[in-house]
């Protein structure tokens, strides 16, 4: 998923079970992948499009969110956050002094979801966050004696864990899950 995970509390065969799940999600959203159902249907000509029982599963939860958040937080994001530069993993993005472009944010009601069904009314969808999220929540269940799994800035925690925040603040998460995002480690 382009960052760091670190995973506390795993034995061996739990470790790899994290590993392989972050592996087919990396596989399945990634926006730099040609070959990654994101794209097939992001690309997709048509509504409606048939999806894994895992993307329908993230793009709910997406829309949840979306739903909750009024909006603020939406899966509809995708066009804009190409328009913006972000077109390339990290690793091939270079300086670039050029304004970013602009581009429209559809409403996300226009997404519809029935089983595996999706109704896109062409959407370009962004499930990174909400992607990285859930994948963090569902590698902590794999953890049989509890632990604490971090990727790229999600966190989630069956015990205390120190969590660094920008300008030298930490903040103490006991249990459960935090996400933080910024520009501190890597910028676009």
């Amino acid at each position: 998923m382009g960052c760091e995970v670190v995973v506390d509390g795993a034995s061996g065969a739990e470790l790899a079970a994290v590993a392989d799940l972050f592996g087919r999600r990396d596989a399945t959203f990634s926006r730099f992948d040609p070959s990654s159902e994101l794209n097939r249907v992001n690309s997709a000509t048509w509504d409606p499009v048939l999806a894994s029982d895992d993307f329908a599963r993230m793009l709910a939860v997406a829309v949840g969110a979306a739903r909750e958040t009024g909006g603020l937080v939406t899966p509809a994001v995708g066009a804009a956050v190409v328009a913006a530069g972000y077109d390339r993993d990290f690793d091939a993005v270079l300086d670039d002094a050029r304004p970013a472009a602009r581009a429209d944010v559809p409403d996300w009601r226009r997404l519809r979801i029935v089983g595996r069904l999706l109704f896109r009314a062409g959407v370009t969808l962004d499930l990174n966050g909400v992607v990285k999220g859930e994948t963090v929540d569902d590698a902590l269940a794999f953890l049989a004696g509890g632990g604490t799994v971090s990727a790229g800035g999600d966190i989630a925690t069956t015990r205390a864990v120190s969590v660094s925040v920008p300008q030298g603040d930490a903040v103490t998460l006991y249990r459960g899950g935090l996400a933080t995002s910024g520009t501190d480690r890597r910028r676009w």
